[in-house]
């Protein structure tokens, strides 16, 4: 199964899916270290972009041949670069399942002002991507992140998914 968890930069994506990674114990799989290893920090031009879901795709198709489930993060505004997701699991004869993450803005701002593990994202970054981000069109969980409901986040999830499998 691939586990897509998507959502604008400071939403919470990261810190809830590496902890859903965790509690499935599933392989997760992180855009911005991805970014960070193929030494394109900085780099947002949209064949830099492409260039890091291929990676991730490639890595993703791999442990899927390996049987192997994983949640993948990423911001994922474009429909292009969740087909690529959906197309591996088909390949792979897997099911997908989306989960986006959302926070009120004010909590965003907030968040990004501090600096992370892994993404360099500020709000400037968040504005940009807020307006090109794309409608997802296929079925999804919407969870919304606060500051201190991570555990009831893991257990909605935990359960859409197994109800997807």
């Amino acid at each position: 199964m691939i586990i897509m968890v998507m959502g604008l930069p400071g939403s919470g994506k990261s810190y809830f899916g590496e902890r859903l990674a965790q509690k499935l114990g599933v392989e997760y799989l992180n855009s911005d270290q991805v970014r960070s290893k193929m030494d394109l920090m900085g780099q947002y031009a949209d064949e830099t972009r492409k260039q890091v879901y291929e990676e991730m795709a490639k890595k993703v198709d791999k442990l899927l041949g390996e049987s192997q489930s994983v949640a993948v993060d990423a911001t994922f505004q474009k429909e292009t670069y969740r087909k690529i997701f959906f197309e591996l699991a088909d390949k792979h004869k897997k099911k997908v399942s989306i989960v986006w993450v959302w926070a009120e803005e004010n909590l965003i701002i907030e968040r990004l002002r501090k600096k992370r593990k892994d993404s360099e994202a500020d709000f400037e970054v968040y504005r940009k991507l807020k307006t090109a981000y794309e409608n997802i069109s296929r079925p999804h969980l919407k969870l919304q992140s606060t500051n201190d409901n991570i555990d009831r986040m893991l257990d909605q999830a935990a359960g859409y998914i197994q109800e997807r499998e």
